[in-house]
Protein backbone atom coordinates (compact mmCIF):
# COMPACT_ATOMS: atom_id res chain seq x y z
CA UNK A 1 0.00 0.00 0.00
CA UNK A 2 1.41 3.39 -0.96
CA UNK A 3 2.66 5.50 1.95
CA UNK A 4 2.33 8.91 0.37
CA UNK A 5 1.19 11.60 2.71
CA UNK A 6 -2.56 11.72 3.13
CA UNK A 7 -3.98 12.63 -0.33
CA UNK A 8 -5.33 16.14 -0.50
CA UNK A 9 -9.07 16.64 -0.85
CA UNK A 10 -10.53 16.95 -4.33
CA UNK A 11 -11.35 20.61 -3.70
CA UNK A 12 -7.69 21.54 -3.20
CA UNK A 13 -6.55 23.29 -6.40
CA UNK A 14 -2.97 22.20 -5.95
CA UNK A 15 -3.86 18.52 -6.12
CA UNK A 16 -6.86 17.59 -8.23
CA UNK A 17 -7.38 20.82 -10.13
CA UNK A 18 -7.11 20.69 -13.91
CA UNK A 19 -3.58 20.98 -15.23
CA UNK A 20 -2.33 22.65 -18.40
CA UNK A 21 -0.86 20.45 -21.08
CA UNK A 22 2.82 21.32 -21.69
CA UNK A 23 3.52 23.18 -24.91
CA UNK A 24 6.15 20.72 -26.14
CA UNK A 25 4.77 17.64 -27.93
CA UNK A 26 8.14 16.02 -28.75
CA UNK A 27 8.04 12.48 -27.21
CA UNK A 28 11.73 12.44 -26.33
CA UNK A 29 11.58 15.84 -24.61
CA UNK A 30 8.42 14.89 -22.72
CA UNK A 31 9.92 11.55 -21.63
CA UNK A 32 13.06 13.32 -20.38
CA UNK A 33 10.89 15.77 -18.42
CA UNK A 34 8.92 12.91 -16.84
CA UNK A 35 12.09 11.09 -15.78
CA UNK A 36 13.64 14.28 -14.41
CA UNK A 37 10.48 15.03 -12.43
CA UNK A 38 10.41 11.53 -10.95
CA UNK A 39 13.99 12.02 -9.76
CA UNK A 40 13.22 15.18 -7.78
CA UNK A 41 13.07 15.19 -3.98
CA UNK A 42 10.33 17.76 -3.61
CA UNK A 43 6.76 17.17 -2.46
CA UNK A 44 5.45 13.98 -4.06
CA UNK A 45 2.03 15.46 -4.88
CA UNK A 46 3.80 18.29 -6.67
CA UNK A 47 5.80 15.77 -8.68
CA UNK A 48 2.66 13.91 -9.69
CA UNK A 49 1.01 17.18 -10.71
CA UNK A 50 4.00 17.89 -12.97
CA UNK A 51 4.14 14.52 -14.68
CA UNK A 52 0.41 14.00 -15.34
CA UNK A 53 0.16 16.59 -18.17
CA UNK A 54 3.29 15.14 -19.75
CA UNK A 55 1.92 11.60 -19.49
CA UNK A 56 -1.28 12.74 -21.20
CA UNK A 57 0.71 14.49 -23.93
CA UNK A 58 2.75 11.36 -24.57
CA UNK A 59 -0.47 9.32 -24.66
CA UNK A 60 -2.10 11.83 -27.03
CA UNK A 61 -5.08 12.33 -24.70
CA UNK A 62 -6.56 15.42 -23.06
CA UNK A 63 -8.22 13.96 -19.94
CA UNK A 64 -6.73 11.92 -17.13
CA UNK A 65 -6.14 11.37 -13.43
CA UNK A 66 -3.63 9.71 -11.11
CA UNK A 67 -4.93 7.56 -8.25
CA UNK A 68 -3.05 6.12 -5.28
CA UNK A 69 -3.94 3.56 -2.65
CA UNK A 70 -4.79 5.62 0.42
CA UNK A 71 -4.53 4.81 4.09
CA UNK A 72 -7.66 2.70 3.81
CA UNK A 73 -6.97 -0.73 2.40
CA UNK A 74 -8.52 -1.60 -0.95
CA UNK A 75 -9.46 2.03 -1.69
CA UNK A 76 -8.14 4.27 -4.47
CA UNK A 77 -7.97 8.03 -4.01
CA UNK A 78 -7.59 10.62 -6.76
CA UNK A 79 -4.67 12.99 -6.11
CA UNK A 80 -4.28 14.71 -9.50
CA UNK A 81 -6.72 15.14 -12.36
CA UNK A 82 -6.95 17.00 -15.67
CA UNK A 83 -10.36 17.67 -17.27
CA UNK A 84 -11.68 14.24 -16.27
CA UNK A 85 -15.29 14.42 -14.95
CA UNK A 86 -15.84 13.72 -11.26
CA UNK A 87 -18.39 11.01 -12.05
CA UNK A 88 -15.77 9.09 -14.01
CA UNK A 89 -13.28 9.39 -11.16
CA UNK A 90 -15.88 8.09 -8.69
CA UNK A 91 -16.33 5.00 -10.87
CA UNK A 92 -12.61 4.26 -10.42
CA UNK A 93 -12.38 5.12 -6.71
CA UNK A 94 -15.59 3.79 -5.18
CA UNK A 95 -17.25 1.56 -7.77
CA UNK A 96 -16.58 -1.65 -9.71
CA UNK A 97 -14.03 -0.14 -12.11
CA UNK A 98 -11.79 0.75 -9.17
CA UNK A 99 -12.01 -2.82 -7.85
CA UNK A 100 -10.79 -4.07 -11.22
CA UNK A 101 -7.73 -1.81 -10.98
CA UNK A 102 -7.06 -3.01 -7.43
CA UNK A 103 -7.21 -6.59 -8.75
CA UNK A 104 -4.46 -5.72 -11.24
CA UNK A 105 -6.78 -5.73 -14.26
CA UNK A 106 -6.63 -3.20 -17.06
CA UNK A 107 -9.91 -1.41 -17.86
CA UNK A 108 -10.60 -0.37 -21.44
CA UNK A 109 -14.02 0.98 -22.42
CA UNK A 110 -14.81 2.14 -25.95
CA UNK A 111 -17.92 3.85 -27.23
CA UNK A 112 -20.24 1.37 -28.96
CA UNK A 113 -23.48 2.11 -30.74
CA UNK A 114 -26.72 0.35 -29.91
CA UNK A 115 -25.44 -1.03 -26.59
CA UNK A 116 -27.35 -0.27 -23.42
CA UNK A 117 -25.30 -0.72 -20.22
CA UNK A 118 -23.98 1.55 -17.44
CA UNK A 119 -20.51 1.77 -18.94
CA UNK A 120 -21.78 2.91 -22.34
CA UNK A 121 -24.13 5.35 -20.60
CA UNK A 122 -21.16 6.80 -18.69
CA UNK A 123 -19.20 7.34 -21.92
CA UNK A 124 -22.25 8.81 -23.63
CA UNK A 125 -23.03 11.29 -20.84
CA UNK A 126 -19.55 12.77 -21.01
CA UNK A 127 -19.13 12.36 -24.79
CA UNK A 128 -16.06 10.13 -24.40
CA UNK A 129 -14.74 7.93 -27.19
CA UNK A 130 -12.89 5.69 -24.71
CA UNK A 131 -11.65 5.29 -21.15
CA UNK A 132 -8.45 3.45 -20.23
CA UNK A 133 -7.58 2.51 -16.66
CA UNK A 134 -4.10 1.12 -15.93
CA UNK A 135 -3.18 -0.40 -12.55
CA UNK A 136 0.09 0.97 -11.15
CA UNK A 137 1.69 -2.23 -9.94
CA UNK A 138 5.17 -3.14 -8.70
CA UNK A 139 6.22 -6.57 -7.45
CA UNK A 140 2.58 -7.77 -7.52
CA UNK A 141 1.48 -4.91 -5.26
CA UNK A 142 -1.07 -2.36 -6.48
CA UNK A 143 0.10 1.15 -5.60
CA UNK A 144 -2.39 3.22 -7.59
CA UNK A 145 -3.96 3.73 -10.98
CA UNK A 146 -3.74 5.88 -14.12
CA UNK A 147 -6.96 6.86 -15.91
CA UNK A 148 -7.05 8.51 -19.34
CA UNK A 149 -9.88 9.32 -21.71
CA UNK A 150 -10.62 11.31 -24.84
CA UNK A 151 -13.65 12.81 -26.55
CA UNK A 152 -11.75 13.48 -29.77
CA UNK A 153 -10.45 10.21 -31.15
CA UNK A 154 -9.89 6.54 -30.31
CA UNK A 155 -6.67 5.35 -28.69
CA UNK A 156 -3.83 4.50 -31.06
CA UNK A 157 -1.69 1.40 -30.24
CA UNK A 158 1.49 3.50 -30.08
CA UNK A 159 -0.08 5.85 -27.54
CA UNK A 160 -1.31 2.91 -25.44
CA UNK A 161 2.21 1.44 -25.37
CA UNK A 162 3.60 4.74 -24.10
CA UNK A 163 0.91 4.98 -21.41
CA UNK A 164 1.61 1.44 -20.22
CA UNK A 165 5.34 2.16 -19.99
CA UNK A 166 4.72 5.45 -18.18
CA UNK A 167 2.40 3.63 -15.80
CA UNK A 168 5.29 1.31 -14.94
CA UNK A 169 7.56 4.29 -14.30
CA UNK A 170 4.93 5.92 -12.08
CA UNK A 171 4.49 2.67 -10.14
CA UNK A 172 8.25 2.56 -9.56
CA UNK A 173 8.11 6.13 -8.32
CA UNK A 174 5.30 5.30 -5.87
CA UNK A 175 7.17 2.24 -4.63
CA UNK A 176 10.34 4.29 -4.26
CA UNK A 177 8.38 6.83 -2.21
CA UNK A 178 6.98 4.08 0.02
CA UNK A 179 10.46 2.66 0.63
CA UNK A 180 11.92 6.06 1.42
CA UNK A 181 9.13 6.70 3.90
CA UNK A 182 9.80 3.40 5.65
CA UNK A 183 13.53 4.16 5.85
CA UNK A 184 12.84 7.58 7.32
CA UNK A 185 10.52 6.13 9.95
CA UNK A 186 13.04 3.50 10.94
CA UNK A 187 15.88 6.02 11.11
CA UNK A 188 13.78 8.24 13.40
CA UNK A 189 12.92 5.40 15.76
CA UNK A 190 14.33 5.89 19.22
CA UNK A 191 17.02 3.46 20.26
CA UNK A 192 19.23 3.18 23.34
CA UNK A 193 22.36 5.36 23.03
CA UNK A 194 24.86 2.57 23.52
CA UNK A 195 22.85 -0.28 22.05
CA UNK A 196 23.74 -1.34 18.47
CA UNK A 197 20.91 -1.74 15.96
CA UNK A 198 19.31 -5.15 16.05
CA UNK A 199 20.08 -7.66 13.30
CA UNK A 200 16.45 -7.60 12.19
CA UNK A 201 16.53 -3.81 11.77
CA UNK A 202 19.77 -4.01 9.79
CA UNK A 203 18.34 -6.74 7.59
CA UNK A 204 15.21 -4.70 6.92
CA UNK A 205 17.27 -1.65 5.97
CA UNK A 206 19.38 -3.75 3.62
CA UNK A 207 16.23 -5.10 1.97
CA UNK A 208 14.82 -1.60 1.55
CA UNK A 209 18.04 -0.29 0.03
CA UNK A 210 18.19 -3.26 -2.33
CA UNK A 211 14.60 -2.63 -3.36
CA UNK A 212 15.38 1.04 -4.06
CA UNK A 213 18.34 0.08 -6.23
CA UNK A 214 16.18 -2.47 -8.02
CA UNK A 215 13.52 0.18 -8.67
CA UNK A 216 16.09 2.60 -10.07
CA UNK A 217 17.46 -0.12 -12.34
CA UNK A 218 13.94 -0.87 -13.50
CA UNK A 219 13.47 2.80 -14.44
CA UNK A 220 16.62 2.62 -16.55
CA UNK A 221 15.39 -0.56 -18.26
CA UNK A 222 11.98 0.96 -18.90
CA UNK A 223 13.61 4.02 -20.44
CA UNK A 224 15.74 1.79 -22.65
CA UNK A 225 12.71 -0.25 -23.73
CA UNK A 226 10.82 2.92 -24.61
CA UNK A 227 13.74 3.98 -26.77
CA UNK A 228 13.64 0.61 -28.56
CA UNK A 229 9.91 0.88 -29.20
CA UNK A 230 10.21 4.47 -30.44
CA UNK A 231 13.06 3.50 -32.76
CA UNK A 232 11.05 0.58 -34.16
CA UNK A 233 7.96 2.77 -34.58
CA UNK A 234 9.94 5.38 -36.49
CA UNK A 235 11.50 2.71 -38.72
CA UNK A 236 8.36 0.78 -39.71
CA UNK A 237 5.65 3.38 -39.16
CA UNK A 238 5.55 4.68 -42.73
CA UNK A 239 6.53 1.49 -44.57
CA UNK A 240 4.09 -0.70 -46.51
CA UNK A 241 6.52 -3.38 -47.77
CA UNK A 242 6.01 -6.45 -45.59
CA UNK A 243 9.55 -7.82 -46.01
CA UNK A 244 11.10 -4.51 -44.88
CA UNK A 245 8.83 -4.38 -41.81
CA UNK A 246 9.65 -7.94 -40.74
CA UNK A 247 13.38 -7.49 -41.33
CA UNK A 248 13.48 -4.39 -39.12
CA UNK A 249 11.37 -6.06 -36.41
CA UNK A 250 13.60 -9.16 -36.23
CA UNK A 251 16.80 -7.13 -36.29
CA UNK A 252 15.76 -4.75 -33.51
CA UNK A 253 14.28 -7.55 -31.40
CA UNK A 254 17.54 -9.50 -31.55
CA UNK A 255 19.46 -6.42 -30.46
CA UNK A 256 17.00 -5.56 -27.69
CA UNK A 257 17.02 -9.05 -26.13
CA UNK A 258 20.62 -9.90 -27.07
CA UNK A 259 19.73 -13.20 -28.77
CA UNK A 260 21.41 -15.06 -31.62
CA UNK A 261 18.40 -15.89 -33.75
CA UNK A 262 15.13 -14.29 -34.76
CA UNK A 263 12.44 -15.25 -37.26
CA UNK A 264 8.93 -14.35 -38.32
CA UNK A 265 6.04 -16.56 -39.48
CA UNK A 266 3.07 -14.98 -41.27
CA UNK A 267 -0.29 -16.76 -41.50
CA UNK A 268 -1.15 -17.30 -45.18
CA UNK A 269 -3.82 -19.60 -46.66
CA UNK A 270 -4.21 -21.79 -43.59
CA UNK A 271 -0.56 -22.25 -42.62
CA UNK A 272 2.32 -20.33 -41.05
CA UNK A 273 4.91 -19.32 -43.67
CA UNK A 274 8.47 -18.34 -42.72
CA UNK A 275 8.83 -14.86 -44.23
CA UNK A 276 11.90 -13.50 -42.39
CA UNK A 277 14.79 -15.15 -40.55
CA UNK A 278 18.17 -14.13 -39.17
CA UNK A 279 20.67 -16.62 -37.74
CA UNK A 280 18.96 -19.85 -38.87
CA UNK A 281 20.67 -22.47 -41.02
CA UNK A 282 19.50 -23.17 -44.58
CA UNK A 283 18.48 -26.70 -43.64
CA UNK A 284 16.22 -25.40 -40.87
CA UNK A 285 14.70 -22.82 -43.21
CA UNK A 286 14.00 -25.40 -45.94
CA UNK A 287 12.58 -28.04 -43.59
CA UNK A 288 10.40 -25.72 -41.49
CA UNK A 289 9.44 -23.13 -44.06
CA UNK A 290 5.79 -23.91 -43.28
CA UNK A 291 4.13 -24.87 -40.01
CA UNK A 292 0.60 -25.87 -39.14
CA UNK A 293 -1.07 -23.94 -36.30
CA UNK A 294 -0.26 -25.88 -33.12
CA UNK A 295 3.09 -27.24 -34.34
CA UNK A 296 6.15 -26.08 -32.43
CA UNK A 297 6.34 -23.19 -30.01
CA UNK A 298 5.46 -20.84 -32.87
CA UNK A 299 2.36 -22.75 -33.92
CA UNK A 300 1.23 -23.15 -30.32
CA UNK A 301 1.64 -19.42 -29.63
CA UNK A 302 -0.41 -18.71 -32.76
CA UNK A 303 -3.19 -21.13 -31.79
CA UNK A 304 -3.41 -20.04 -28.15
CA UNK A 305 -2.85 -16.35 -28.95
CA UNK A 306 -0.48 -16.05 -26.02
CA UNK A 307 3.31 -16.04 -25.57
CA UNK A 308 5.07 -19.42 -25.36
CA UNK A 309 8.43 -19.37 -23.59
CA UNK A 310 9.26 -23.05 -23.28
CA UNK A 311 11.65 -25.77 -24.33
CA UNK A 312 12.17 -25.81 -28.10
CA UNK A 313 11.35 -29.50 -28.53
CA UNK A 314 8.18 -29.59 -26.45
CA UNK A 315 5.66 -29.10 -29.28
CA UNK A 316 7.62 -30.79 -32.11
CA UNK A 317 7.64 -34.41 -33.19
CA UNK A 318 9.08 -36.62 -35.91
CA UNK A 319 11.17 -34.98 -38.63
CA UNK A 320 10.60 -31.44 -37.30
CA UNK A 321 11.89 -32.43 -33.86
CA UNK A 322 15.06 -33.82 -35.41
CA UNK A 323 15.61 -30.63 -37.42
CA UNK A 324 15.22 -28.42 -34.33
CA UNK A 325 17.56 -30.65 -32.35
CA UNK A 326 20.15 -30.55 -35.14
CA UNK A 327 19.90 -26.75 -35.22
CA UNK A 328 21.03 -26.68 -31.59
CA UNK A 329 18.23 -24.44 -30.35
CA UNK A 330 17.99 -24.55 -26.57
CA UNK A 331 15.67 -21.65 -25.75
CA UNK A 332 12.82 -20.22 -27.80
CA UNK A 333 10.32 -17.45 -27.10
CA UNK A 334 7.35 -17.14 -29.48
CA UNK A 335 4.78 -14.33 -29.30
CA UNK A 336 1.67 -14.10 -31.50
CA UNK A 337 1.16 -11.07 -33.71
CA UNK A 338 -2.43 -9.98 -33.03
CA UNK A 339 -4.27 -7.44 -35.15
CA UNK A 340 -5.05 -4.12 -33.38
CA UNK A 341 -8.64 -5.19 -32.72
CA UNK A 342 -7.47 -8.50 -31.22
CA UNK A 343 -9.87 -10.48 -33.41
CA UNK A 344 -7.29 -12.64 -35.20
CA UNK A 345 -3.62 -13.58 -35.23
CA UNK A 346 -1.53 -12.38 -38.17
CA UNK A 347 1.60 -14.38 -37.43
CA UNK A 348 4.30 -15.15 -34.85
CA UNK A 349 7.56 -13.47 -33.85
CA UNK A 350 10.12 -15.89 -32.40
CA UNK A 351 13.62 -15.49 -30.96
CA UNK A 352 16.01 -18.11 -29.70
CA UNK A 353 19.47 -19.02 -28.49
CA UNK A 354 21.72 -22.02 -28.93
CA UNK A 355 22.54 -21.83 -25.22
CA UNK A 356 20.22 -22.34 -22.26
CA UNK A 357 18.40 -19.20 -21.19
CA UNK A 358 15.66 -18.26 -18.76
CA UNK A 359 13.27 -15.71 -20.23
CA UNK A 360 12.55 -12.86 -17.81
CA UNK A 361 9.23 -11.02 -17.37
CA UNK A 362 10.93 -8.04 -19.04
CA UNK A 363 11.72 -10.21 -22.11
CA UNK A 364 8.09 -11.29 -22.40
CA UNK A 365 6.79 -7.75 -21.86
CA UNK A 366 9.14 -6.27 -24.46
CA UNK A 367 8.33 -8.99 -27.00
CA UNK A 368 4.62 -8.37 -26.50
CA UNK A 369 5.04 -4.61 -26.95
CA UNK A 370 7.14 -5.11 -30.08
CA UNK A 371 4.49 -7.42 -31.54
CA UNK A 372 1.79 -4.84 -30.84
CA UNK A 373 3.90 -2.23 -32.60
CA UNK A 374 4.61 -4.44 -35.60
CA UNK A 375 1.01 -5.68 -35.86
CA UNK A 376 -0.17 -2.22 -36.88
CA UNK A 377 2.48 -1.99 -39.62
CA UNK A 378 1.78 -5.54 -40.86
CA UNK A 379 -1.96 -4.84 -40.89
CA UNK A 380 -1.38 -1.68 -42.92
CA UNK A 381 0.83 -3.62 -45.33
CA UNK A 382 -1.76 -6.35 -45.83
CA UNK A 383 -4.51 -3.77 -46.32
CA UNK A 384 -2.33 -2.05 -48.92
CA UNK A 385 -1.71 -5.34 -50.75
CA UNK A 386 -5.44 -6.12 -50.76
CA UNK A 387 -6.16 -2.64 -52.09
CA UNK A 388 -3.57 -3.17 -54.82
CA UNK A 389 -5.19 -6.48 -55.80
CA UNK A 390 -8.62 -4.88 -55.92
CA UNK A 391 -7.25 -2.01 -57.98
CA UNK A 392 -5.62 -4.45 -60.41
CA UNK A 393 -8.91 -6.37 -60.71
CA UNK A 394 -10.87 -3.18 -61.39
CA UNK A 395 -8.25 -2.05 -63.92
CA UNK A 396 -8.54 -5.39 -65.72
CA UNK A 397 -12.34 -5.10 -65.76
CA UNK A 398 -12.11 -1.52 -66.99
CA UNK A 399 -9.74 -2.56 -69.78
CA UNK A 400 -12.19 -5.30 -70.81
CA UNK A 401 -15.05 -2.80 -70.84
CA UNK A 402 -12.98 -0.38 -72.91
CA UNK A 403 -12.11 -3.13 -75.37
CA UNK A 404 -15.77 -4.18 -75.68
CA UNK A 405 -16.77 -0.57 -76.16
CA UNK A 406 -14.20 -0.17 -78.92
CA UNK A 407 -15.54 -3.27 -80.65
CA UNK A 408 -19.11 -1.97 -80.42
CA UNK A 409 -18.06 1.39 -81.84
CA UNK A 410 -16.29 -0.35 -84.72
CA UNK A 411 -19.33 -2.52 -85.50
CA UNK A 412 -21.59 0.52 -85.29
CA UNK A 413 -19.44 2.32 -87.85
CA UNK A 414 -19.64 -0.69 -90.18
CA UNK A 415 -23.44 -0.83 -89.81
CA UNK A 416 -23.74 2.89 -90.49
CA UNK A 417 -21.70 2.44 -93.67
CA UNK A 418 -23.99 -0.41 -94.72
CA UNK A 419 -27.07 1.75 -94.04
CA UNK A 420 -25.62 4.57 -96.16
CA UNK A 421 -25.08 2.07 -98.98
CA UNK A 422 -28.66 0.79 -98.64
CA UNK A 423 -29.99 4.34 -98.74
CA UNK A 424 -28.13 4.95 -101.98
CA UNK A 425 -29.64 1.76 -103.40
CA UNK A 426 -33.07 2.94 -102.17
CA UNK A 427 -32.70 6.22 -104.06
CA UNK A 428 -31.70 4.34 -107.20
CA UNK A 429 -34.75 2.07 -106.87
CA UNK A 430 -37.10 5.01 -106.46
CA UNK A 431 -35.60 6.65 -109.52
CA UNK A 432 -35.97 3.42 -111.49
CA UNK A 433 -39.56 3.04 -110.29
CA UNK A 434 -40.42 6.59 -111.33
CA UNK A 435 -38.85 6.03 -114.74
CA UNK A 436 -40.80 2.79 -115.15
CA UNK A 437 -44.10 4.49 -114.35
CA UNK A 438 -43.34 7.28 -116.80
CA UNK A 439 -42.48 4.72 -119.47
CA UNK A 440 -45.79 2.94 -118.86
CA UNK A 441 -47.71 6.14 -119.41
CA UNK A 442 -45.85 6.77 -122.64
CA UNK A 443 -46.59 3.26 -123.93
CA UNK A 444 -50.30 3.28 -123.33
CA UNK A 445 -51.06 1.20 -126.43
CA UNK A 446 -48.47 -1.58 -125.97
CA UNK A 447 -49.37 -5.19 -125.52
CA UNK A 448 -50.90 -6.55 -122.35
CA UNK A 449 -47.86 -8.85 -121.63
CA UNK A 450 -45.57 -5.84 -121.33
CA UNK A 451 -47.93 -4.36 -118.71
CA UNK A 452 -47.77 -7.57 -116.69
CA UNK A 453 -43.94 -7.52 -116.67
CA UNK A 454 -43.97 -3.90 -115.49
CA UNK A 455 -46.40 -4.76 -112.70
CA UNK A 456 -44.11 -7.57 -111.55
CA UNK A 457 -41.11 -5.21 -111.56
CA UNK A 458 -43.00 -2.63 -109.51
CA UNK A 459 -44.02 -5.27 -106.94
CA UNK A 460 -40.42 -6.47 -106.58
CA UNK A 461 -39.16 -2.90 -106.13
CA UNK A 462 -41.77 -2.10 -103.48
CA UNK A 463 -40.90 -5.27 -101.56
CA UNK A 464 -37.21 -4.31 -101.63
CA UNK A 465 -38.05 -0.81 -100.35
CA UNK A 466 -40.11 -2.22 -97.48
CA UNK A 467 -37.21 -4.47 -96.47
CA UNK A 468 -34.77 -1.53 -96.58
CA UNK A 469 -37.03 0.62 -94.42
CA UNK A 470 -37.40 -2.19 -91.89
CA UNK A 471 -33.61 -2.57 -91.63
CA UNK A 472 -33.19 1.17 -91.08
CA UNK A 473 -35.61 1.13 -88.15
CA UNK A 474 -33.51 -1.48 -86.28
CA UNK A 475 -31.02 0.30 -83.89
CA UNK A 476 -27.38 -0.38 -84.85
CA UNK A 477 -26.34 -1.31 -81.28
CA UNK A 478 -29.20 -3.81 -80.98
CA UNK A 479 -28.09 -5.44 -84.25
CA UNK A 480 -24.49 -5.46 -83.09
CA UNK A 481 -25.35 -7.26 -79.87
Amino acid sequence: MATLSQPRPASNPSSTSDQTTPPSRDPLILMELVINSLGQKSDKIKILSEILPRILALGEVEQGALLVVGNEAHQLTAVIKQKLPDEVIRQFTREELGQQLLAGKQVYLTSQRLQLNPEQALLSRHKLKYLLGLPLQFNKEILGGLIVGSSNDFLRPEAQHRLEALGQLTALFLDHTRLRTQIQRQSQAKVQPDSPPSSSTTHELEELLAAIMSAEEEVVRQNKDLGILNSLSNEVGGILQLNVILEAAVRQTRQALNVEIGWFYIFEEGSLVLREHQGLSEQYVQELRQLKPGDGAEGMAFSRRQPILRDTLLFHSGRARAVVEAEGLRAVAAVPLLDPAGDRALGVLAVGDRTSRQWSPRDQRLLTLICRQVAQAVGNSQTFVEAQKKAATWEAKYSTIQESHAQLVHRTEILEQQIDSLRQVEQQIWLALAASQKARRDRGHEHHAVHERDDQLVAILKKALATLNKDEETPPLAKAS
